[in-house]
């Protein structure tokens, strides 16, 4: 038979060392979280865009991002509707996470329109005009239109009638009665990533229209030839062009616009977002899905040891006060997250955001909620971690 006394013994003891050391424990936690919260330390990321020699285009790593200088009217409130045109091929099929090729910005930051790789599909997406929040979308897909290391142009086209989709000139989809955005759009190119700065798309892109009109099939195959064979002359000419970009400079930091908006886009040298957002609140940052779902777990995770120890450290010194130390402890673990997320609004690599400061708390809570339940088990309350030596 196997006596208990020992094992009773040994528990009290490494309970007692434990208690004695908590905290040793929390401070080392918390340099663990901030090692992990702030690693790589980037507060000036290199922009990892390339031109490609010889020929046209720019190479999209891994961060990397392009944004127009300024705001420009694309379509206005009299046009029936606009065409995108891109010249670009992909040098991934993202699985877990949409990849982000376009997007176009209001004076806010929201996005008006976002053109985005999902696997082997182009997802082409807008904000819902009556949705309260900005994750809502009025989407369509196209299955198997962007494959790794296959040049494509796609043409995308709404008007009253629908949304088209166009490979390479020829009609891919149809969306009868689907229009994308009713509205005018004005706003600010983003391309390669989205405005949050969370989903990059890596691959080349050779060029890039937008059109305050709708382009009819004829029209679409006819820039097709061109886009092939170069004939950038002759693409400036058409009409209606609000954005027109071969992106044949070959070098420098801008990427100049041959429409009449005249508005270049920049590469900067850091990788960096337009404009820096603390604490994105969960309507506009949370969604349901892996990826989301993943760092809202490592969040939790993260502070559920925090908050255990924590709590232990301060009983010990406060016998009796559980309520006081559970209190203590979820303004540290609150006090310690905040000030990462504030940190982290000046690194480009990482996001400020209030679901993340929630997400800690929280799991500080749960370490709370393990620690009293695991001192009663070993027959330790908090008021003899005041007896233990060192205290």
């Amino acid at each position: 038979m196997i006596h208990s006394q020992p094992l009773i013994g040994f528990c009290n003891r490494t309970l007692s060392l434990v208690l004695k050391h908590a905290g040793v424990i929390c401070i080392i936690l918390c340099s663990a979280i901030c090692l992990a919260a702030l690693w790589p330390f980037s507060f000036h990321p290199p922009n990892r865009i390339s031109w490609i020699q010889p020929g046209n285009g720019v190479r999209f790593g891994t961060p990397s991002i392009l944004y127009g200088a300024r705001l420009v009217n694309f379509v206005d409130a009299a046009s029936p509707g606009m065409t995108i045109e891109l010249d670009l091929q992909p040098e991934d099929e993202p699985s877990w996470e949409i990849g982000s090729i376009l997007s176009i910005i209001d004076r806010n930051r929201y996005p008006k329109l976002e053109i985005a790789q999902l696997k082997t599909g182009l997802l082409v997406r807008t904000p819902m005009r009556k949705s309260r929040d900005r994750r809502w979308y009025r989407e369509v897909k196209l299955e198997a239109g962007l494959k790794r290391g296959i040049r494509r142009l796609i043409a995308i086209t709404s008007s009253p009638q629908g949304t088209t989709v166009c490979l390479d000139g020829d009609l891919a989809a149809r969306f009868p009665g689907l229009r994308l955005d009713a509205s005018p759009i004005m706003g600010r190119l983003i391309v390669g990533i989205d405005p949050k700065g969370h989903r990059n798309w890596a691959g080349k892109m050779f060029g890039l229209a937008v059109f305050g009109r709708p382009l009819g099939s004829l029209d679409i195959a006819r820039r097709w030839k061109l886009w092939r064979s170069g004939q950038f002359d002759e693409l400036a000419r058409e009409s209606g062009v609000t954005a027109l970009y071969f992106f044949s400079e070959g070098g420098g930091n801008l990427v100049q616009d041959h429409s009449i908006s005249g508005c270049p886009l920049a590469i900067p040298s850091s990788y960096r977002l337009p404009q820096r957002r603390i604490l994105v609140a969960p309507a506009e940052d949370w969604g349901f899905n892996y990826m989301h779902l993943l760092d809202a777990g490592k969040n939790i995770l993260a502070f559920v040891p925090l908050g255990f120890f924590c709590f232990i450290h301060r009983a010990g010194r406060a016998p009796g006060r559980r309520v006081s130390a559970a209190g203590w402890t979820i303004v540290v673990s609150a006090a310690l997250s905040m000030a990462l997320e504030l940190v982290q609004v000046y690194l480009p690599l990482r996001a400020s955001s209030l679901t993340d400061l929630i997400c800690n708390v929280s799991g500080a809570c749960i370490g709370i909620a393990f620690a009293v339940p695991v001192l009663r088990f070993l027959g330790r309350s908090p008021e003899a971690a005041a007896s233990v030596p060192g205290r």
